[in-house]
């Protein structure tokens, strides 16, 4: 039981794993609460885009509606919206044998436990682009009668979200529903429904003691759990990048190399398995001849059109 709570406070859990569930379902309160229209659920994926991937695309009556659930701060959350927005525009901009400008509608869901501070707007010369930004938690007085008494268990626990309150009488009197509902199904759910459970829970920072009672009226595997494998190998890869990352920006600034935007984001989308080929390469102390080779090339200017650093 331990073991699960230890993999549970892994660094980097992708929390929105659970956030895509509640809002994939069908008569999904997630997505009438954020007032998303039923539509033609789109790929979260592009694939003249390999490194860009959405939590949610809907496509309704010519617009394009994008969610993203977020479960801390980014301060960079503005620019990662602005990215996407491109690749969302420049990927359905092509329709058929014409050409039509999608209407995008963006909106980010703020999940975490600490105070919500995150920027939605850009402005600058020539640019004004913004997306809605809300705190799940502002749901909470306008939808908490329909989520408590909802038929659907998962609903009960999105109502655990929304609430701003760690009670743990709310918290296990809604453990106890599921275990009742899930008694009276022989034990058999379309969803995963005591993951989820304890996912929220661990979002939501409630205590170890909690955590455990509710580990200890399921029986859970965690090895085995296709949910917490998705959430938790996904997490675990990106933390794996950022180490990589922070390693390599460590051995260019030893060897004196600077890196331009254009390389630095580049070199942000290449996969684990690359950074990791690369960082060995700088711990073999291969020149830095063969190293300028292999980074990405920097961006030509207007007075200089050669490649390299």
């Amino acid at each position: 039981m331990s073991r699960l709570l230890e993999i549970l406070d892994k660094n980097f859990p992708k929390f929105d794993v659970t956030m895509k569930i509640m809002f994939a379902v069908q008569n999904s309160y997630l997505r009438q609460m954020l007032d998303i229209p039923l539509g033609h659920d789109l790929p979260p994926g592009f694939p003249d885009f390999e490194q860009t991937e959405v939590d949610a695309l809907v496509r309704r009556n010519g617009k394009i509606f994008h969610v993203e659930f977020q479960s801390w701060n980014d301060s960079r959350m503005v620019f990662r919206m602005l990215d996407y927005r491109n690749s969302i525009y420049r990927h359905y901009r092509k329709q058929g044998r014409r050409t039509v400008t999608p209407d995008i509608v963006q909106m980010v869901v703020y999940i975490g436990s600490p105070p919500m501070r995150m920027e939605s707007e850009l402005q600058g010369t020539k640019l004004d682009f913004s997306y809605s930004l809300h705190d799940i938690r502002e749901f909470w007085f306008s939808w908490r009668n329909r989520l408590v008494r909802s038929r659907l268990p998962l609903n009960w626990i999105l109502a655990l979200i929304c609430s701003d309150a760690e009670d743990e009488t709310m918290w296990k009197r809604s453990t106890q529903a599921i275990r009742d509902h899930l008694d009276t199904n022989g034990g058999q759910s379309d969803l995963p429904l005591p993951a989820v459970l304890l996912v929220a829970a661990t979002l939501r920072n409630m205590s170890d003691d909690f955590r455990r009672e509710i580990i200890s009226m399921f029986t859970m595997n965690i090895e085995n759990d296709p949910l917490f494998r998705e959430i938790y190998e996904q997490g675990n890869a990106r933390a794996a990048k950022v180490r990589l990352l922070r390693m390599i920006g460590i051995g260019l600034d030893t060897r004196a190399i600077e890196l331009d935007d254009t390389q630095n984001e580049e070199l942000a989308g290449w996969r684990v398995e690359d950074l990791d080929a690369l960082a060995d390469a700088m711990m073999a102390m291969i020149s830095n001849e063969r190293l300028l080779a292999w980074l990405p090339r920097r961006a030509p200017t207007e007075d200089n059109s050669h490649d390299g650093l």
